[in-house]
Order: structure tokens, then C-alpha cells, then sequence
């Protein structure tokens, strides 16, 4: 007997199932060397900032094993790729620039020019004899930092660097790293908007206590370091929220988590205003402006139409509009309003500005008396006393201890003079070219990524965002996060070439 035909009101009946083209295929997991790989370098990542910025010895040693673990898992991790693991290494520009930099420090060590002295209340520094054709550093002991901090904070960064853009296969991988990057520092975030409006501004994690005089955020000694670190994470999840808005579209789906992923950028904007890093407030705002626009182009350029109702885009910007408007209006303003009119005033009467233009001036005198050979990689704090004397204000009798420059544009070539200068342009000029031949602008998230990559060295010319480590590392791991993502296309084969 043949069955009757279904009613056109049965509920079967209006179950419309994608069409076979727009349904997504299973994915097959990721290659062991992967999974390996994220296993050691997520959690290296994330350690970073919660790590009072990996600014301490004992973290900064844990920063080097980590990173040495991950080169070693993706030299010996077993895997179906071609050419070897090995073979990509030394085919990966970055490899023997980052090895010549190490070599080169190591040149540098050989050769001190000064050895530090103390008699238990003050301390100064006594001439040596040394090569004057040679790179020079200063011998400096290392729970105060000198030379070999610097070596082993650069080394974690070359191992990881290298790990992460010889071991990543897939597109995946990176968009895991990014997920893992954004969502530990939102737990960072809130934990410090918690502590900003409950403790004292110079109180750190419960076990770090306090740091008297300092204007602390969460894990971060220094608000301006807090400020640059949540920027940057605040760009994965820009990247992260435009991803899985062109999956949503590619595939027709109904719904999409990118407006949460959009919050989440929202949230830590909000967390970096409270940090009270006017520069990373000012950056990270035009950065979301500019992230923004281009967005908006893109939509009015494609022609695929979004399938997520608007009734659920409505709803999702009510919610960001009303814990904005409610934290706006329940948190306490004056301080960020303070600071603000401040710079608006010019920086006349903000003393940090006053000081850091006399802290420039000191540098580019140095820049100019030592800039062939450099003074050594962390060296640049035990000579600098000789230069800021001149500018009373900004030395008060040796009482203000300059540790930094405060602009990174002056303190690198002073430490790492001409040799090392020429080895990070080289490095530089290695990612600008291979992003211009991938073509980064074809794909909004990798457009993105390299315009927000953009913030920390326009923050390094009024701050010093590269001397900390859980930035430096993070902004080199998305800098070959958006190598890797242009790269590989889907299923994991790559473009020609490293």
C-alpha cells in the first residue's frame, strides 16, 4: 500500500535543511604536532602577564624553558608534514636573525667597558679596558638586571617566535592562540577593574601586595604595560569576532558568536581606559574606530547578505549599550577625566610629561655619544645617571633613578647600537615584505591583525612596551600569527615559501 502524502502542516514539513554546499563538513582534528605544540605554547602565554609581566627573574628563567620546549616539541614532535620541521627552521628568516641578535649580545658580553660597584649604600661604575672595535656592555649584577636578563629574555622570545612560525600547520592552531590570548586577559581585566575600585592603586594579585609610589593594574607593575597588554588583546578579539562573522556567512548559519566576541573587545576597552594609560586609551580607541570602519566597508562591498536576524543584532547591542552606559555610570570618573585634561592641557602642567621630555633629551645626547658600539643590552639604566644630571628636575640629586627611557625608538639602538639596530630592521623589514606578498589585505582578519600589531610600536615612542616581556613575546607571537594565518590556506597547505 502506498503511504499517504505528509500534510504541508506537519512539523517535519517546514524543517528546511541547508542546502549540501553550505552544510560544513566535519573537520578532522589537528595533527599531533599541533596539539603538542598549543600544549606547551598556551599555557607559556597566558603565564606571561599573570606573571607580574614576567619582570622578575624566576619568571623570566620559567619564559626560556617554556620557549625551549616548544621549539624542541615542534624539532622532534612526530608529524606527516613536509619539508621536515628542521628543514622549515632554517628556511625561517627569523631563525638566524634572532640567533645573530643572541650571538651578537654575546659579543657584547666579552667586551664590558664598565664593571658596577658598590659599597652596600650607593653604587657607581669603574672603567675598563676593552676592544674599541668591538660591540661593549656594561658588567652589571644580574638580580639588578644586565646583559644575560636581557639574553634570556630575548632568547624566550626567539624560541617561541620560531616554535609557533615553523610548528603552526593550521589556521585552526592560530585561532586557538587567539581565543586563549583574549580570554585569559578578560579574566585579567576583571580582576583588575575589580581591584581598581576596591583596593588601593598601587595594590597588585593578593599575593604580590603592594608597590608603593606605583600606579599598578591587576598583575602589572606599571599601568602603561597594563594598558599595552590588554590592547593587544583586545585586537584578538576584534579578529576573532570577524572570523567567525565571515564563517556565519560563508555557511548561511542562522546565528553567529561574533557580537559577543565584538563585547569582548568593548569590555577590555573599557579595562584599558581604567588602567589609566592615557597613550594605550588613545591608541586602542582609533584602533576600534578605524577596525570599525573597515568593517562597514567590507559589508557595504560584499555581496553575500548576513543570515543572523537583526532582532537578535538588536538585542545583543542593547545589552553592550546598557553595561556600558550602567558601568559608566556606577564607576567613578574623575580620575580618568583628571588625566585626560591633562594631555588635552598640552602636558603643561602633567609633570610625568615634563619629565619624559627631559628624560629624550638626556637619550638622544646618549644616542649620539654611543651609538656605533651601543652600551649594552640592559645596560642603558647604569649610564643614563651620566646624561639626566644635566636636567635637575628630572635627576633631583641622583634620587630619580631612571630605569628606562621611556621611548623604546632611543633606548634600543642605545643598548644594541648599530650591529643589533640593523638586525631588528632586518627582521622588520622581513614581516612588512612578506605580509605586501601574501597580499595581508585580501582577508579583513588578517588586515586587522597587522593594523592593531600597529598600537605597541607607536606606544614605544612616548613609553617602553618592548622591555616588558609579556608584551614583547605576545606582540611577536601575533606577528607571526598573522605570517602563519596568510599563509596557510584551508586544510593546511601554505603558500610558496617562508
Amino acid at each position: 500500500m502506498a503511504r499517504s502524502p505528509r500534510s504541508p502542516r506537519s512539523p517535519s514539513a517546514t524543517f528546511r535543511p541547508r542546502p549540501p554546499e553550505t552544510v560544513r563538513p566535519g573537520r578532522p582534528p589537528l595533527p599531533v604536532g599541533d596539539r603538542r605544540l598549543l600544549f606547551v605554547l598556551v599555557p607559556h602565554l597566558c603565564f606571561l602577564p599573570w606573571a607580574l609581566g614576567t619582570m622578575h627573574p624566576w619568571s623570566q628563567l620559567t619564559s626560556l624553558g617554556l620557549g625551549l620546549a616548544s621549539l624542541l616539541v615542534v624539532l622532534f614532535a612526530p608529524t606527516d608534514a613536509a619539508p621536515p620541521a628542521w628543514w622549515r627552521l632554517i628556511r625561517f628568516p627569523p631563525f638566524w636573525i634572532g640567533l645573530g641578535l643572541l650571538l651578537y649580545l654575546l659579543v657584547q658580553a666579552g667586551n664590558p667597558s664598565w664593571r658596577y660597584a658598590t659599597n652596600g649604600t650607593s653604587w657607581w661604575l669603574t672603567r675598563l679596558p676593552d676592544n674599541d672595535w668591538l660591540p661593549t656592555s656594561v658588567d652589571t649584577p644580574f638580580a639588578r638586571f644586565n646583559l644575560w636578563r636581557q639574553f634570556i629574555i630575548y632568547a624566550a622570545a626567539w624560541l617561541t617566535l620560531c616554535a609557533a612560525g615553523v610548528g603552526l600547520t593550521r589556521r585552526r592552531s592560530c585561532a586557538i592562540i587567539l581565543a586563549s590570548l583574549a580570554f585569559n586577559a578578560l579574566v585579567l581585566a576583571l580582576i583588575g577593574l575589580y581591584f581598581r575600585f576596591t583596593q588601593a592603586p598601587d595594590q597588585l594579585l593578593w599575593l604580590a601586595g603592594h608597590r608603593p609610589g606605583a600606579v599598578t593594574f591587576a598583575s602589572f607593575i606599571y599601568k602603561n604595560h597594563a594598558g599595552a597588554y590588554l590592547s593587544l588583546a583586545a585586537v584578538a578579539w576584534v579578529v576573532l569576532a570577524v572570523r567567525y562573522h565571515g564563517r556565519s556567512l560563508r555557511e548561511q548559519a542562522p546565528s553567529s558568536p561574533a557580537l559577543l566576541y565584538a563585547l569582548g573587545a568593548g569590555l577590555l576597552f573599557g579595562a584599558v581606559i581604567y588602567t589609566y594609560s592615557r597613550g594605550a586609551a588613545l591608541l586602542l580607541g582609533a584602533y576600534l574606530l578605524a577596525a570599525a570602519g573597515l568593517f562597514i566597508l567590507h559589508r557595504l562591498l560584499s555581496r553575500t547578505e548576513s543570515t543572523t536576524p537583526r532582532v537578535v543584532t538588536f538585542i545583543v547591542s542593547s545589552m553592550v549599550l546598557f553595561v556600558v552606559v550602567f558601568a559608566t555610570a556606577q564607576l567613578d570618573l574623575e580620575m580618568i577625566v583628571q588625566r585626560f585634561e591633562l594631555l588635552a592641557d598640552g602636558g603643561q602642567k602633567d609633570i610625568s610629561i615634563l619629565l619624559r621630555h627631559d628624560a629624550n633629551s638626556a637619550s638622544l645626547d646618549m644616542l649620539s655619544d654611543r651609538w656605533p658600539r651601543g652600551v649594552g643590552a640592559g645596560g642603558f639604566r647604569f649610564l643614563f645617571p651620566e646624561y639626566i644630571r644635566r636636567y635637575e628636575a628630572s635627576y633631583q640629586g641622583g634620587q630619580l633613578f631612571w630605569e628606562h627611557a621611556h621611548n623604546d625608538w632611543l633606548e634600543l639602538p642605545i643598548e644594541l647600537g648599530a650591529v643589533g639596530v640593523a638586525l631588528l630592521a632586518t627582521g622588520a623589514a622581513w614581516w612588512v615584505i612578506r605580509l605586501v606578498r601574501l597580499g595581508v589585505w585580501r582577508r579583513l582578519p588578517t588586515l586587522l591583525l597587522a593594523l592593531g600589531l600597529l598600537q605597541t610600536p607607536l606606544h614605544a615612542v612616548f613609553d617602553f612596551p618592548y622591555q616588558n616581556p609579556a608584551i614583547l613575546i605576545t606582540w611577536l607571537m601575533l606577528a607571526v600569527l598573522v605570517i602563519r594565518w596568510t599563509e596557510l590556506r584551508p586544510g593546511g597547505a601554505a603558500a610558496s615559501g617562508l
